[in-house]
């Protein structure tokens, strides 16, 4: 057997399956992963990834079947559902619930290996960043674990004192993306646009405007948050012509603080998820 089959042969299990496990299932599908267990006391969930995943009848199945297992529940549920379960030690815990600690991932689940993941929506489009810490995890399993994640995104290995960091401002990002797009898609539709045209138009600029600030910064070497940010606001001025469209709207921006805004909206819910981990 090849090294590859090897990896893909790998069983990996599923203790809830709400939105962010399917996405993360069907991604690991689409790779080739095939041997992918679940269980989720909602049928409803399930039968969403039954042709992809193998549906057990109880959490504790899907331990004795599975060497990765994502945790998948609420925060709030972590200690009643985990407090239940019977792990192994050679098994692989990896939660992707927000603000629950590595240690108490450990504690919940008796295992001295522990992994976090605090992946976002953009797993359904295999384009989420999934920050990561761990703990007792061998380079062997840790080499498996990133291939793991890499299929529903970037992993990027991450000091867990950051995670709720993370979790405020790329676990939750996505939502105030879409808020930003709401507002251009309400603009849109008073000018005769149809829908499809509309979201293909701005999705199309926000993608490109990403690529575009991170063209920029690799091009200009901008390394610190005062280069990057310098550069951000040349891009902005570039396309402020005077007298021009794009001023306009800026200044509207500017003089309603949209930065600090958005800004204070990710604080909000860094705020949140550290409560979360007390």
């Amino acid at each position: 057997m090849r090294a590859n089959d090897s990896i893909l042969s790998t069983p990996i299990g599923f203790i809830g399956c709400g939105n962010m496990a399917r996405a993360i299932i069907r991604a690991l599908h689409t790779k080739g992963y095939y041997n992918i267990f679940v269980h989720d006391p909602n049928p409803e969930q399930t039968q969403k990834v039954c042709e992809i995943a193998q549906i057990l009848p109880s959490c504790q199945r899907v331990i004795k079947a599975a060497h990765y297992i994502f945790i998948c529940v609420k925060p709030q549920n972590a200690h009643t559902v985990l407090g239940k379960l019977k792990f192994t030690p050679d098994k692989i815990p990896i939660s992707v619930m927000a603000g629950i600690t590595l240690n108490t991932i450990a504690m919940l689940t008796k295992t001295p290996k522990a992994v976090r993941v605090m992946p976002n929506v953009n797993a359904g489009v295999k384009m989420s960043h999934n920050a990561y810490c761990l703990i007792n995890v061998k380079s062997t399993e840790l080499r498996i674990l990133v291939r793991l994640l890499s299929s529903f995104g970037k992993a990027v290995k991450t000091d867990e004192r950051l995670m709720s960091a993370v979790t405020g401002i790329s676990g939750s990002g996505p939502a105030y993306v879409f808020r930003f797009l709401k507002g251009l898609m309400k603009e849109a539709s008073k000018h005769g646009f149809s829908p499809d045209d509309a979201l293909s138009m701005c999705t199309h600029m926000i993608v490109g405007s990403m690529a575009t600030a991170t063209m920029f910064a690799n091009e200009y070497q901008a390394q610190t948050f005062e280069e990057i940010i310098t550069g951000l606001d040349l891009l902005t001025t570039a396309i402020c012509s005077k007298g021009g469209t794009t001023i306009q709207g800026v200044k509207y921006l500017d003089n309603h603080n949209f930065t600090k805004t958005v800004a204070a909206a990710a604080a909000k819910a860094v705020k949140r998820a550290e409560e979360l981990n007390k």
